[in-house]
């Protein structure tokens, strides 16, 4: 396998680039802390990218939306996102405050989509093309919004490879 960016996997599948045999992307969802302490020291031994998707509002606090017991696991801070950006790590949108989108009133949900967008922006000083449904949970009117908001790519929690994906919205993941 040959680990690759979520940026060459776009222009491999929608822009026509060439891709190595067996491309894999790593991402990671949510931005726990312990992505900082755990995964990117080895990420970096080995010279992988991977992109987080973050839950711009619950930076540098406890998840909260976990049942599982899991819901005080720390999500990393603002300051740690912009030193492992500067160390290599892409970020992209996991929303405001990881609620099921297509289940929310649709003022709510462009705000999660569109908000959390900015924020990011903000934080990074760059664009962030690429957004990640909590829970996988979307439909055409939250895809739609993701796309009125700028973003190129869409992750959902379709289980498949990416190459199966005719929208780059809609962009299945194992």
């Amino acid at each position: 396998y040959s680990v690759i960016s979520l940026d060459a996997a776009y222009k491999g599948l929608f822009e026509g680039a060439p891709l190595p045999q067996r491309p894999v992307v790593l991402t990671f969802d949510d931005g726990y802390e312990n992505f900082r302490e755990y995964a990117w020291p080895i990420l970096q031994r080995y010279g992988f990218p991977a992109i987080v998707f973050l839950v711009t509002e619950r930076l540098g606090k406890p998840a909260g939306w976990l049942d599982d017991g899991g819901s005080n696991a720390p999500l990393m801070s603002p300051a740690t996102i912009r030193a492992l950006h500067r160390e290599g790590v892409h970020f992209g949108s996991h929303s405001l405050s990881h609620p099921r989108l297509s289940k929310i009133d649709p003022a709510r949900m462009r705000a999660e989509i569109i908000d959390s967008k900015r924020s990011l922006e903000d934080l990074l000083g760059e664009a962030v093309p690429d957004f990640c449904y909590p829970y996988g949970d979307y439909d055409t009117r939250v895809r739609d919004t993701v796309a009125e908001a700028g973003y190129r790519l869409g992750l959902t929690c379709i289980r498949g490879a990416a190459n199966t994906a005719d929208n780059a919205l809609e962009i299945p993941r194992k």
